[in-house]
């Protein structure tokens, strides 16, 4: 990501939080962070990035984010997350998850040291399921009762790809 498109990334997560809640498990408060103040922090930080890729018929509009970041803690330093995984609903399953999800896993690959990089994906989310495993990610926990939104309880599946 570049800094001119921090306000287009705020925009997108705003819209990933409202259409499926579950899935990234915010309230109003904590999406603050999706700020472009916030991102930029972040953005400083060494090996935490986050993948774009632009809308490809309106410019300036993002089609889809991925961030990756690696443990900062000693003992963990071998491990790596993907987080905020989000196509917009438009451009769903024409390969823009698939083409951000492998840079990040370039990426990821390019931090000498790491050998595994995990993601979350909401049990709502069968079409993220599917592509994560295409990438060679496997299932290794899965909990019922992950987020719950209104008394409403959400699954949630952890995977990791062995580097």
């Amino acid at each position: 990501i570049e800094e001119r498109d921090l306000a287009s990334y705020a925009k997108v997560r705003a819209s990933m939080f409202d259409e499926v809640p579950c899935a990234f498990a915010s309230s109003p408060y904590e999406r603050m962070a999706s700020h472009p103040s916030a991102v930029a922090v972040w953005l400083k930080e060494r090996e935490h990035d986050i993948i774009v890729i632009d809308h490809p018929a309106r410019k300036g509009e993002l089609a889809t984010i991925v961030g990756v970041r690696r443990e900062s803690r000693r003992y963990l330093r071998h491990k790596a997350h993907a987080w905020g995984v989000y196509t917009i609903p438009e451009l769903r399953g024409q390969g823009f998850g698939f083409k951000a999800m492998s840079a990040a896993i370039g990426l990821v690959r390019s931090w000498g040291g790491v050998s595994v990089l995990h993601v979350r994906v909401s049990g709502e989310s069968p079409q993220a399921l599917d592509l994560y495993q295409t990438l060679g990610f496997r299932e290794w926990a899965h909990e019922n009762d992950c987020a719950r939104i209104d008394g409403v309880s959400y699954p949630e599946r952890r995977l990791v790809l062995e580097l």
